[in-house]
């Protein structure tokens, strides 16, 4: 879980040390990194760990007990995420920014459309994606991202980015607007835009 700490201190712009101090500062932010370390422990994709790792680094940075329990309601969507999952956001979010159909989620990953019911409808529950016909928008079965999908999809963007650039301490002012860019109103919805 060093790993996991160490991206997410780089994520954050701090080191380890500052980054736990932080952590230690009230009990809702000390849930949210113990429950993202535990579900880190049983990942194996390295896209899920960067997400986890970026949720810690944003917690870090939270402005209060509204935003740590947004992060919580996402932390607990990551947490049962597998690849097949991850991918089938990233896809959505790169490839089918229109809505993919389950044609094209079954060309995209290879998975039968009869196995990929399974993968969308927990996308769904956790409100990852949201089926554009069941909206009324569309007669046919397009999904598209969720509000929470669009904030997992930078979550795991901004670890990527950040851990593939290696492990600096050097404060990164991207993570904030990063982050804020996907806190937007979408189609549909509210994305849950914070107070300040």
């Amino acid at each position: 879980m060093h790993e996991v700490l160490d991206s997410a201190a780089s994520i954050a712009g701090i080191d380890v040390q500052s980054l736990e101090a932080v952590i230690m500062t009230d009990e809702a932010r000390l849930d949210l990194v113990v429950d993202a370390l535990e579900a880190a422990s049983r990942a194996s994709g390295k896209e899920k760990l960067d997400a986890l790792a970026a949720a810690i680094a944003r917690s870090a940075n939270a402005d209060g007990a509204l935003e740590l329990h947004r992060l919580g309601v996402l932390l607990r969507a990551i947490r049962d995420l597998d690849a097949l999952h991850v991918q089938v956001i990233i896809g959505v979010r790169d490839r089918f920014p229109d809505g993919a159909t389950p044609d094209d989620l079954e060309k995209y990953t290879s998975v039968p459309t009869c196995e990929l019911r399974a993968v969308v409808r927990l996308l769904e529950l956790h409100g990852l994606i949201v089926d554009e016909s069941r909206l009324g928008r569309s007669t046919e079965v397009k999904w598209k991202l969720g509000e929470v999908g669009v904030l997992c999809a930078e979550l795991i963007r901004l670890g990527q980015r950040r851990t593939a650039s290696g492990s600096s301490t050097a404060p990164d002012a991207r993570m904030e607007e990063d982050i804020d860019e996907a806190d937007c109103t979408t189609e549909g919805g509210h994305a849950g835009s914070r107070e300040r």
